[in-house]
């Protein structure tokens, strides 16, 4: 009997201490069930105890790639009849792959995780509300109506079928945004809900440049704001020192934005020449 395969792709970063223990944990996951391979993307050295076996494979990547990145390679080398992205950190890593499993048996395409929305508390009202905001911002401009009703998907596990998967990899733009796919591919999605935030405690934290650029643009555009509506005043007042600083201040807002997207955009290059090199 031939077992169907499946792909995990797994960013460890800098906790390769647990890779052994998840190694002989997807070994006792998968026996007799599934035919299986393991891509893990590490930082650092790997532990000199580890078993050999040619189902677990090995990609030390530089401490400037993130989650997405590793997929991203992941996506392009992967055998598997579905690929499942997996943070193997979490305590309960398991459970999530077999529901990811059970989803795609029942001929689900895509499978992501989804917290389940909490309607007390203050707080929880107020992140709800921008966070529907802004899916819905999304929505009007972009026109994928699904964006919004899944804007709070996990990336940390997320299962694609073979067909799904082959689509990706046909995708010009290799800056995966992996909480949406589901959005963008438009195969049959299914939705795990947990009320519990699936991070562990001690993973890698990564800055999440997409915000910083957005939240600079933010903070550009008031001043763009605060400089046209304080122009007027202040030349009809003639006060030209205050004038002159203001302008200064955007100049410098400018350059400074511009020099920080021009950074990130000679990273990301260089990041995907070399994940080209190393196909």
């Amino acid at each position: 009997m031939v077992l169907k395969k499946v792909s995990i792709i797994a960013p460890v970063f800098n906790k390769v201490n647990r890779i052994p223990e998840t190694m002989h944990g997807l070994v006792d996951l998968f026996k007799d069930k599934y035919d299986f391979e393991v891509l893990y993307y590490y930082t650092g050295k790997l532990p000199a105890n580890l078993d050999n076996d040619h189902r677990f494979n090995f990609f030390e990547v530089s401490k400037d790639v993130n989650f997405d990145d590793c997929a991203t390679s992941g996506f392009e080398i992967a055998t598997g009849d579905c690929v499942i992205v997996a943070d193997l950190d979490n305590v309960n890593y398991k459970d999530y792959i077999i529901k990811l499993l059970v989803e795609w048996e029942a001929k689900a395409q895509v499978v992501l995780v989804k917290k389940q929305k909490k309607a007390d508390g203050f707080w929880n009202r107020i992140g709800n509300f921008f966070s529907n905001l802004w899916g819905k911002i999304y929505d009007l401009f972009i026109g994928s109506a699904g964006l919004n009703a899944d804007f709070k998907a996990y990336r940390n596990f997320q299962l694609f079928s073979r067909e799904v998967v082959d689509v990706i990899k046909e995708f010009p733009e290799k800056n995966y945004y992996l909480r949406n796919f589901d959005c963008w591919v438009d195969f049959r999605v299914s939705v795990l809900h947990t009320d519990k935030k699936i991070d562990v405690k001690n993973t890698k934290k990564v800055f999440n440049s997409d915000f910083i650029c957005a939240l600079s643009s933010f903070v550009l555009a008031i001043c763009m704001i605060l400089f046209v509506s304080l122009t007027t005043k202040f030349v009809n007042a003639q006060n030209k020192a205050t004038f002159i600083l203001i302008g200064i201040g955007v100049i410098l807002a400018l350059v400074i934005f511009s020099l920080y997207n021009f950074y990130y955009f000679l990273l990301e290059r260089c990041t995907h020449l070399k994940q080209n090199t190393n196909k």
